[in-house]
């Protein structure tokens, strides 16, 4: 089936585009939780969403907020700072797709490593408690308001002290992964990196009908393809 990216375009313009996508979708084939069909509809939007070939920061922002509903400047700050080649001054293809493929059919274990990997900005391998705080501090009071420093205060030492399951006055890439384990809803607890499922299956259903936990299953295990995350996830969370 041949996609046409935009027929307002001459045909000439739509074939240099149709050659471009060619060579990034074999680039990325088999390398995401996509099929092939979904694989090229991913590189559609990110050419219509970045015309320029690499998306800059407003445009993922602004994808971010509409299409999956992460909506958060200091989130949308983070990871924008986590996928960004700084070399481009923006996010690339492969970038987008593997986002995307993460966000709709990633494990809870390739989630926990990216949520840890945003929030470790500067890749010590732990959290410090000025990172919670900053982070709480701020959904709290976009959510409630006016909080006073006291509510503010045992808000996030109940977080602080879930996280740092040692005791140790920080977070390792242990804590934080060990209790995500136990407790997946914490996930999102510094903040909505990652949308929910129910958002990504609407998403999905843009474009495919293969949507849901069984063909999360199918895609992660039976076709044997796993979210590489080649280019922002650091070999030292990598999940065994």
């Amino acid at each position: 089936m041949v996609l046409h990216f935009d027929k307002t375009v001459s045909s000439s313009i739509d074939a240099r585009k149709r050659l471009l996508i060619s060579k990034h979708f074999e680039y990325l084939k088999g390398k995401t939780l996509f099929n092939d069909y979904e694989l090229k509809c991913m590189l559609l939007l990110y050419d219509k969403l970045s015309p320029k070939k690499v998306m800059k920061k407003a445009e993922f922002f602004q994808a971010l907020r509409v299409m999956v509903g992460v909506t958060d400047n200091p989130i949308l700050e983070r990871l924008y700072c986590s996928l960004e080649l700084p070399s481009m001054h923006g996010i690339m293809f492969d970038q987008w797709v593997s986002l995307l493929s993460l966000y709709s059919r990633g494990t809870l274990d390739e989630k926990t490593v990216f949520t840890f990997m945003v929030f470790d900005t500067m890749g010590t391998g732990h959290l410090t408690r000025g990172t919670v705080e900053d982070m709480l501090s701020h959904q709290l009071g976009k959510q409630f308001g006016n909080v006073s420093d006291e509510q503010n205060r045992i808000f996030i030492n109940m977080v602080f002290s879930a996280l740092d399951q040692d005791g140790d006055g920080r977070i390792s890439w242990e804590d934080y992964r060990n209790t995500i384990s136990k407790h997946p809803t914490m996930i999102n607890c510094l903040g909505r990196v990652i949308p929910e499922q129910n958002v990504m299956d609407v998403f999905l259903t843009t474009f495919t009908r293969q949507v849901g936990p069984k063909y999360s299953l199918m895609y992660s295990k039976g076709l044997g393809r796993r979210t590489k995350m080649r280019s922002f996830i650091s070999e030292k969370y990598k999940t065994a």
